[in-house]
């Protein structure tokens, strides 16, 4: 981590001159940017200190909002690995944080799925590359916490995917949960809504409802059900899909986080082999 506290002016960030705006969230706006040095093409993410403090801390303090924004880029820079979204640098001012990275390729997963599902193929493919990426990521003890389609970048020549955004990740050993910052509903295990504890079997549920949005085009499970009522919904498999691919899918959507497959044995499943 470096330069922080360097030029920041309207339309510079260091070495970086500021162009369109390719995409907003609640706290952040992510621009397209290019090196005056080099005339490398980056992403550069626009952080509102306060607003993402007064959104995901537990006390309105400007300086935590900061702390959880450079948790962001502190992971970041510690990762490599290629499906996985590539930091460069990262700048801040008294109002805002900025990181710098790679601009991943390709079209935003959520863009991609169609009412009547993707082929099992074409999934098989997409779950490989997102598997192995977290699969990496718990290697070193960290949960993502936000795999979503919205987070997920797919090359549609090249069908490789990038991973985005570890705004909600945090590092996580084994067997071991942490508060959770903030989280997706429609893409969060049960225990986000009863014990708000984030695991590396939280991304393993996560898996699981990207998956079943790609083969059918829908979410599993709606975002009105109640996971601490003693009937929990059932899993409706559609009947077309193969024995390998629903083998793998109720493993990932198991109600019980102990019960469900980790990155490693997903990655071992037939279906993505």
């Amino acid at each position: 981590m470096e330069n922080l506290l360097f030029r920041i002016s309207r339309n510079r960030i260091g070495l970086w001159e500021i162009g369109a705006k390719l995409y907003q969230t609640s706290t952040s706006t992510v621009y397209l940017a290019e090196n005056i040095k080099n005339g490398r093409i980056a992403a550069v993410k626009e952080v509102n200190i306060k607003e993402h403090s007064d959104r995901y801390g537990t006390m309105p303090d400007q300086d935590q909002g900061y702390e959880l924004v450079y948790n962001e880029a502190r992971l970041m820079s510690s990762l490599s690995h290629k499906n996985l979204v590539k930091y460069y640098e990262a700048f801040h001012s008294p109002k805002y944080f900025y990181i710098c990275m790679k601009l991943a390729s390709g079209t935003m997963a959520i863009d991609i799925i169609s009412r009547s599902g993707m082929k099992e193929s074409n999934v098989k493919i997409i779950m490989r590359q997102l598997l192995d990426t977290i699969e990496y990521l718990h290697g070193q003890d960290i949960a993502h916490g936000d795999v979503k389609l919205e987070n997920i970048m797919v090359d549609e020549e090249t069908g490789q995917i990038t991973l985005l955004d570890l705004g909600f990740a945090q590092r996580v050993k084994d067997g071991e949960t942490v508060k959770a910052i903030g989280w997706t509903k429609l893409y969060s295990p049960p225990e986000a809504f009863i014990t708000a504890r984030l695991s590396k079997s939280w991304d393993m549920w996560s898996c699981g409802v990207v998956m079943y949005a790609f083969l059918t085009g829908f979410f599993p499970f709606s975002l009105d059900i109640d996971w601490q009522s003693k009937e929990p919904p059932d899993l409706i498999i559609p009947p077309t899909l193969s024995r390998v691919c629903v083998d793998l899918l109720v493993s990932l959507l198991r109600i019980s986080p102990d019960m469900r497959l980790s990155a490693s044995q997903a990655r071992c499943m037939k279906f993505v082999q």
